[in-house]
C-alpha cells in the first residue's frame, strides 16, 4: 500500500524471494498516509479513517455501509478464508462488522475499546481481540 504514488503492489513469489512489484489499482484512488489495508479473496482499503472499499482484480467493487453516528477507524482486519470484514473504532468505543459486500452486520460497543490499537480475529471460535500499549482483550461474538 503506497501513499505516495496511490498504488498497491502485487509481488509474485519466485526463488528465494519475490519478484518485482507490479500495480495493482486499475482504478485512481487517493491513499492517505494513515490508510490500512485488509487482504482476503478480495482487497479491502480504508483510504482514510471514514470510509472503506472492497476492491476486486484491481477495481472498486463496493463501499462498506458507515454505521449511523459515523466511522473513525484505527484498524482493519481480514484474512483468506474469513467470511467478515472487521474494523476497530476506538474514537466511537467499537467493533465493525461487515460482510463481502459492504454490509454493515454487526457493532460491537464497549468503552474499554476507546483505548485499543490493533484487531485480530478468530471465526472458528468467534472471537475479536483487540489490543491497547499493555493490554490483549477478547470479545466473543454473536
Amino acid at each position: 500500500l503506497d501513499s505516495t504514488h496511490d498504488q498497491v503492489y502485487r509481488f509474485p513469489r519466485a526463488p528465494g524471494g519475490f519478484g518485482a512489484g507490479t500495480s495493482w489499482l486499475k482504478e485512481s484512488v487517493a491513499i492517505e498516509p494513515d490508510s490500512h489495508l485488509a487482504v482476503n479473496e478480495s482487497l479491502f482499503i480504508a483510504l482514510n479513517p471514514t470510509t472503506a472499499q472492497g476492491f476486486f482484480r484491481g477495481r472498486i467493487t463496493n463501499t462498506l455501509e458507515i454505521p449511523d453516528g459515523g466511522l473513525s477507524l484505527t484498524d482493519f482486519y481480514t484474512h483468506p478464508g474469513l467470511t467478515s470484514v472487521y474494523a476497530l473504532d476506538a474514537d466511537h468505543a467499537q467493533i465493525l462488522i461487515w460482510n463481502q459486500e459492504g454490509k454493515l452486520l454487526q457493532k460491537l460497543h464497549d468503552e474499554k475499546l476507546s483505548a485499543g490499537q490493533t484487531l485480530s480475529v478468530n471465526e472458528k471460535t468467534h472471537e475479536v481481540f483487540v489490543s491497547t500499549d499493555v493490554t490483549l482483550s477478547s470479545y466473543k461474538l454473536k
